[in-house]
Parts: structure tokens; C-alpha cells; sequence
């Protein structure tokens, strides 16, 4: 049967609300087949284990993996990377470094840095599954860790050990991310301690170095004060994604306790939201005290039924050389940026931050305003065109054209003349 389906398109459909696996509600679990109705078997087989084995949530994490997969199988199947062999197309267990890179590159420009990642993540996932399946006779010694020092079992996907405790292996293939969805200019030396920290506390192996990697995500990313930070619920982040919310890329999140006594609903990317329910899976229960289980904050104290304190915050972030209030000024600053780069003038823009990071608009918004000041500078110092410089730049040039083609016609109708 090898390379059988070789060439083959593949979808992704879903299920019924009604399915189930082995008595096991599943509703709307995906299933693959070819376009002339051939079910992908091994490609099944990982779902029904991500469904029943790790009991992964099927709208927020499966179905996004699932699709990922899909379009490198179909990737691999288009033959779209020519410069490998004259074989015009591959199957997965015919996956190598090389295919897997020419893969992540075509999704450069369409993808933020951090969805590419997924796309790997979801990619190779499903190659160690497949490679650990008895079942699979097709992917043998294809993925697995190279001993770099001994220069001995060399696979065509390689990959490196792990340094975290809760993962088996580490992609070598994967971009560095700026924090968030968005590439950030680091202007700033206060920019480049939070990245560096970033990156720090996702390098730790312990399950501490998990969490501080998580606050200063959520800190960097949101913008939420340190004590909306200390009271977010588990349950917020254990629905499931609805469509809308995944093309969208995002999801509103209820903060209970804000600086201003009012709960609000915050946004969150969709990346950050499965990286956090990820978090609740895997780490958190590790961190629990003994008996508080039921424990309903999402970074949880040393106390039953009680969040991390906010000077546990602070001397978590102090190893690291950050301060809450320094990331939310950063996010403050980079969402004014953003609202520059299109074209807001400073009364809307500031409306728009308020909303967005629940900011009191109290004595004339000079805080705000601040972070507005600094945003402008920082576009100043990069030389950048606004929208409304641009169409003001972009009128003068079709003034200047009409008036060249009105000197074209005369000169040549005196040409006529003579």
C-alpha cells in the first residue's frame, strides 16, 4: 500500500452534534478523507486518541490541529516544493527537515510567527504519534531525537531532547516569537527585558518557570493589571471556541476584578486562550496544594480556594527583571502604535485604548495621553508614513500628474500646428 494514495487531496469535515466514540460524547469531531470519499487512516487514528487518550477539547484544540495537518498533507501532495527530487508529490511518512521547512516558509506572509509555530506543532504531533503506533508500519524511523555528539540516528525529521519536563522533545524548526500575534519593535530597552524574559522562562523545565512564562505572556499580551492578573478563573478558559471565534482569532474573556471594582470582558487571542487552557492541563494541577483541587483561580495560592498573592507576582517577575506595571505600559504604548499606523487621530485612539484595557479616562486621560506621546515618538524615530500623510502625499502626485497630461496634450497639439 505504499504510496498508494500518493498525490491524493485531502479534507477535513465534521461529525455529527451526536457522535460518539466508544460511548464517549463527541460532537463535531473531525474526520479526514480524500476528495473521492477514502478515509485517511492514520491521520483517524490520532484524533480518536487525541478524543479519547488525552481527552483534548475537540472545538478549541483538535479541530484547529486537525486542519493544520490537513493543509501540510495537501502541501506535501501538491508537489508545491520541486527542488527536493523530481517525485512530484510525498506522503507524510516521507516527511524530512527540509520538506517541513520549504512547508513553514510558504506560510510566511500569510501567518504570524506564532501561528506558524502551531502549524508545526500540530505537524509534528501527529509524525510522533504515528512514528509510536504500532499500527503504522509506513512511519518507521522517520522522527525521532539525534544524538548530535555521537553523530549516530540521524532521522529525516530530527528533532532535539526537551528541557521541559512536560514534553517529550523539542522542535528545532520553530521561529523565535515576539510576544504575541504581532511582530514588536524593540525600541526600547524595557522591550527588550521583557523578550529576553520571555524566552527565559520558556527555556525552564519546572513548573514555576511554566507559570512565570504564562504571566508574562498574559501581562505582555492583554495588558490586565496584576490583581485582574491574580483573580482569573479557571472556567473562562475551559468552553470551547465557537467558528466565529476562530476566524476571528480571538476570544472574550470575563475579568471579575479590576482596578475600578468593575469586571469587564477582555480580549484574548485565540493562541494565548489554548496556551492557557494547555496550561490548566497540564501545569497547573502540579501546583496545587494537596486537597484544593476544586481551587477555582487560574494561578492559584498556597492557601485552598485562594489566587497567588500579589507579592508572589512581584517577586516572581523581580527574578526576571520586570515589573507588572512596566508590561501594561508596554501594551498600552503598542496599542496607541497600532491605532497610528491607521490612521486614528488622538481623541479616538484614546477612546479605543480605554475601552480595550478598562483604563479610566479620569483626569483628562493624562495617563493615556502619555502613552499616546510615546507611540508618536516612536513613529517619528522610524521615519513613518501615517494613512493621512500618505493619501495627502498620494493627492499632490495626481494633481501634479493631471497637470503634466494637460502640458503633453498642448505641446502636442502645437506639434500638429507646426
Amino acid at each position: 500500500m505504499k504510496g498508494a494514495f500518493l498525490g491524493m487531496k485531502w479534507q477535513m469535515i465534521a461529525l455529527g452534534e451526536g457522535f460518539k466514540l466508544c460511548e464517549v460524547a463527541c460532537p463535531k469531531l473531525p474526520f479526514v478523507l480524500s476528495a473521492d470519499g477514502i478515509p485517511h487512516y492514520q491521520l483517524n487514528r490520532y484524533i480518536r486518541y487525541r478524543a479519547l487518550t488525552e481527552r483534548r477539547n475537540i472545538s478549541s484544540t483538535i479541530t484547529e490541529s486537525v486542519r493544520q495537518i490537513v493543509r501540510y498533507l495537501n502541501y506535501l501532495a501538491s508537489g508545491a516544493d520541486q527542488k527536493l527530487s523530481r517525485k512530484r508529490s510525498y506522503e507524510y511518512y516521507e516527511s524530512m527537515d527540509s520538506l517541513i521547512r520549504s512547508f513553514r516558509d510558504s506560510l510566511k506572509g500569510e501567518c504570524a510567527t506564532a501561528t506558524t509555530n502551531h502549524y508545526l506543532q500540530s505537524v509534528y504531533g501527529f509524525l510522533w504519534f504515528s512514528e509510536r503506533d504500532a499500527n503504522d508500519q509506513l512511519c518507521e524511523g522517520v522522527i525521532g531525537i539525534t544524538d548530535t555528539e555521537k553523530r549516530v540516528g540521524k532521522y529525516p525529521v530530527s528533532v532535539d531532547p526537551s528541557r521541559q519536563r512536560n514534553s517529550q522533545y523539542r522542535i528545532p524548526l520553530l521561529e523565535r516569537e515576539i510576544i504575541g500575534t504581532r511582530k514588536r519593535q524593540r525600541t526600547r530597552p524595557i522591550d527588550a527585558a521583557w523578550d529576553d524574559a520571555y524566552d527565559t522562562a520558556a527555556a525552564g523545565g519546572s513548573e514555576l518557570d511554566a507559570r512565570d512564562f504564562l504571566m508574562i505572556r498574559i501581562i505582555r499580551e492583554t495588558g490586565l493589571r496584576r490583581i485582574a492578573l491574580r483573580h482569573l478563573l479557571v472556567k473562562e478558559f475551559e468552553g470551547d471556541l465557537d467558528d466565529r471565534e476562530l476566524r476571528a482569532g480571538e476570544k472574550y474573556v470575563y475579568v471579575e476584578t479590576e482596578k475600578n471594582s468593575k469586571g469587564h470582558f477582555q480580549k484574548f487571542s485565540v493562541d494565548l486562550f489554548m496556551g492557557i487552557a494547555d496550561y490548566v492541563r497540564q501545569v497547573r494541577p502540579a501546583l496545587l496544594v494537596k486537597g484544593d483541587s476544586s481551587n477555582p483561580y487560574l494561578f492559584n495560592g498556597q492557601k485552598q480556594a485562594k489566587p497567588i498573592t500579589e507579592r508572589q507576582v512581584n517577586d516572581r517577575l523581580a527574578k526576571h527583571g520586570l515589573a507588572p506595571h512596566q508590561g501594561r505600559a508596554i501594551h498600552l504604548t503598542e496599542l496607541f502604535l497600532e491605532l497610528l499606523r491607521e490612521g486614528y487621530q488622538e481623541r479616538d485612539a484614546t477612546h479605543i485604548v480605554a475601552q480595550q484595557a478598562n483604563h479610566s479616562l479620569g483626569n483628562d486621560g493624562s495617563t493615556l495621553r502619555k502613552h499616546y506621546l510615546e507611540a508618536q515618538m516612536i513613529l517619528k524615530s522610524t521615519n513613518f508614513i501615517s494613512p493621512g500623510q500618505y493619501r495627502a502625499e498620494v493627492a499632490k502626485l495626481k494633481a501634479r500628474i493631471a497637470e503634466l497630461e494637460v502640458l503633453l496634450k498642448e505641446r502636442r497639439w502645437l506639434a500638429g500646428e507646426s
